[in-house]
């Protein structure tokens, strides 16, 4: 799995989150709403949270979106999907898994994020401000 590298306090603020549209894709009720709470105080729109994987890559697929944040396991469906087509579209994404250790992840996927449950606000904010500040790199160099 891939580790977190840490964020400083100028790049990991809720200013790097304001007006940005995550997608939250997670089957466990409460821990959906948690993150949307959490983002929404952060000042991102949360677009979902959606928990069946057909919904999710409808969204994935055709919504204006910033970056995702994925749940790997829903209901005994993995992600992948919704992950491709995110990559297809250059949308920058984490994972997220209650396996722990036992995951194992497809290799087109190996430099991407991934962090296990629980995790915390600090770290999920941390997550998504550093993998779009990378995104947007990336764009400026592309152009």
């Amino acid at each position: 799995m891939a580790r977190l590298v840490e964020l400083s306090e100028e790049t990991s603020g809720p200013q790097s989150l304001k007006g940005r549209r995550i997608l939250v894709v997670e089957d466990q009720s409460l821990i959906a709403f948690e993150v949307k709470d959490c983002l929404e105080r952060a000042g991102a729109t949360v677009v979902g949270p959606v928990g069946r994987l057909d919904r999710a890559l409808g969204r994935a697929e055709k919504d204006v979106l910033d970056a995702a944040l994925l749940d790997v396991d829903l209901k005994g469906e993995r992600c992948w999907p919704i992950a491709d087509a995110l990559a297809r579209r250059a949308i920058p994404f984490a994972f997220t898994t209650g396996f722990e250790g036992s995951l194992i992840m497809p290799e087109r996927f190996a430099g991407f994020p991934v962090f296990s449950k629980p995790y915390s606000e600090e770290e999920m904010l941390a997550v998504l401000t550093r993998i779009l500040i990378q995104n947007h790199g990336q764009e400026t160099q592309s152009i």
